[in-house]
């Protein structure tokens, strides 16, 4: 079979029992592998909706020299949301998980005391990670040798239920508290090796087909442009949020930082210096590092300076790496530091930042109250705060009153993620088309659109950003000469939209509704000008409405957001 590995493993961690799964053709044809597969197999393996139960699956292109293909996608149920959560990373696990025979690792149960599982060609084996008790990821990864793995420190152990996954080569796995699921089943850490490869069916079409690719990220300016993020790293966003008005400010009063520029991608150039920190087998190279390790990301720096009122770059910078090294998602933590400060009124203490970090990774002194996240947070403490969440999870760094397809995408998410659609390539970037940012009208149409196109690429584990040079027609060329089998952007288009089905029908399962479609009632009641001359207006609820309403008829669902049957799964 060319393409794919044919089989996946299951393991039970509360037995250390390992089978393999035979994977037909015609699941892996109609999944493609990644966020469909993993979504497939999360749905028919696993009956019981209260046993933990995580999904890691790679892609047809893992291991095939392709750039930007050597991606991680993880399908769990979210302890922070409680519905369907899907997670993807450039990671050199995802190749060692192919390398040692599977397109997909399902894990299930709770092992009786923290462990490490090994995987390779013979199968999983449950080993005694008590040693690595207490450690955090880098001290866990350096314990564990060359061998690609996936780890949680701390935050993970304590089921932080923002706590994340690292890897040891590549992403971490931030978002959605997927090192809580770990954690919750006394999975310290995860390795794979193994020596399999998977020549493609046609070498020169896939040589062709690659090139008009690369020709293609080569021709993009948002990509590998002077300005792009192959040049300046992600943080090259924080200028164009900064100038459009959607930056988060002072948790989410104010949508612009007159002190944005200290935090641009040029003055961490200028002022930090960076070299390129790629994703395995990525020449954009979008993730960028100093001599001490990596940088933040774009929504790591927004949050942790302009959310929080910070004017430190290096605190900026300290306090990003506090996150990674504990296992927390940088974006949830920032927004809970941010409520918790804006509600007690209490000054930011910049220099015990870290420390404050760190409390909430092991749950202790006053950041024991933030580690179940901002929604149980305010609930508990009976506050009148406003909960800056979508489905329980805590607002990426783009103020939905900036960019209302954004907005309609982020409510609609089966996850409250934003990347689902992508919205902000047409309405920031102005690609393919520009849109009008200040209207919901035929902003349905456009999200049901790039959800599906976004959905096939997490299957094919591609990265999103590549979308806005390359599209769904030539990565169906470089499947076909991958695979052997015919396929065309209409049949990875069908993929994406029953992905997105298949999320909508599980979150149905778990007890979602319309009411969870929807942005927090603060961007309804509150404008945000600021005396510029491009004042940023509430958005306007029926107008949100009328948009929702429309998008379930696209999508075929009924006026409470449910599908009415549920989605065929392929045998």
């Amino acid at each position: 079979m060319h393409g794919w590995c044919g089989q996946a493993l299951e393991v039970d961690l509360s037995t250390g029992q390992s089978s393999v799964l035979p994977l037909s053709i015609t699941i892996l044809r109609q999944t493609l592998g990644g966020r469909g597969l993993a979504g497939h197999l999360l749905r028919t393996r696993s009956a019981n909706l209260a046993q933990p139960t995580i999904c890691l699956a790679c892609g047809p292109f893992c291991g095939a020299d392709i750039q930007t293909a050597e991606r991680l996608v993880a399908v769990f149920r979210s302890p922070l949301t409680s519905g369907i959560f899907d997670n993807s990373a450039g990671c050199s696990f995802a190749s060692a998980l192919r390398q040692a025979g599977f397109d997909a690792l399902l894990l299930k149960g709770e092992a009786a005391e923290l462990s490490h599982l090994q995987i390779d060609c013979a199968g999983g084996r449950l080993l005694s990670a008590l040693d690595l008790a207490g450690l955090d990821t880098g001290q866990t990864l350096f314990a564990l040798g060359d061998v690609p793995s996936l780890v949680i420190g701390p935050a993970g152990e304590n089921r932080v239920r923002f706590a994340s996954v690292v890897a040891s080569a590549g992403e971490p796995l931030s978002r959605g508290g997927l090192g809580a699921v770990f954690g919750r089943m006394n999975l310290k850490a995860l390795s794979a090796a193994g020596d399999k490869k998977y020549p493609p069916a046609d070498e020169q079409a896939f040589l062709t087909a690659k090139a008009d690719i690369q020709r293609l990220y080569h021709a993009s300016p948002f990509l590998l442009g002077p300005l792009g993020i192959g040049a300046c790293g992600t943080a090259a966003l924080l200028d164009l949020t900064q100038a459009r008005k959607m930056l988060p400010t002072a948790n989410f009063r104010r949508t612009t930082d007159v002190r944005a520029a200290n935090f641009s991608a040029a003055q961490l150039k200028k002022n930090v210096g960076f070299s390129a920190d790629p994703c395995p087998g990525c020449k954009i190279a979008c993730r960028k590092q100093d001599a001490a390790g990596g940088l933040p990301e774009y929504d790591s720096l927004a949050h942790f300076s302009a959310l929080l009122g910070l004017n430190d770059l290096p605190m900026v910078i300290s306090a990003d790496r506090a996150c990674r090294v504990l296992g927390l998602d940088p974006v949830s933590t920032a927004v809970m530091l941010a409520a918790y400060f804006d509600g007690s009124n209490k000054p930011l203490e910049t220099e015990a930042l870290t420390e404050f970090i760190g409390q909430i990774a092991n749950r202790c002194g006053a950041g024991a109250a933030l580690a179940d996240g901002l929604k149980l947070f305010v609930e508990n403490s009976a506050s009148s705060q406003d909960i800056f969440c979508i489905k329980g999870l805590e607002l990426p760094a783009f103020d939905p009153r900036g960019a209302y397809g954004l907005a309609l995408s982020m409510a609609l998410s089966p996850s409250g993620e934003y990347r689902h659609a992508q919205a902000h390539f047409h309405e920031l970037l102005r690609k393919p088309v520009p849109t009008e940012r200040f209207s919901f009208a035929g902003k349905a149409r456009i999200i049901m659109q790039s959800e599906d196109a976004i959905a096939a690429c997490d299957s094919l584990c591609i990265c999103r950003h590549t979308l806005i040079a390359a599209g769904l027609e030539e990565y169906a060329a470089l499947l076909t000469a991958v695979t052997g089998l015919d396929f065309d952007a209409t049949s990875l288009a069908a993929t994406g939209r029953q992905t997105i089905l298949r999320e909508r029908w599980l979150n149905q399962q778990y007890g979602f509704s319309a009411d969870d479609d929807s942005l927090p009632a603060f961007f309804f009641e509150a404008g945000s000008s600021q005396g510029s001359n491009l004042p940023v207006p509430a958005l306007s609820r029926p107008q949100f409405m009328a948009e929702r309403d429309r998008y379930y008829r696209l999508r075929g669902l009924n006026e409470n957001g449910h599908l009415l049957e549920p989605p065929v799964e392929p045998l």
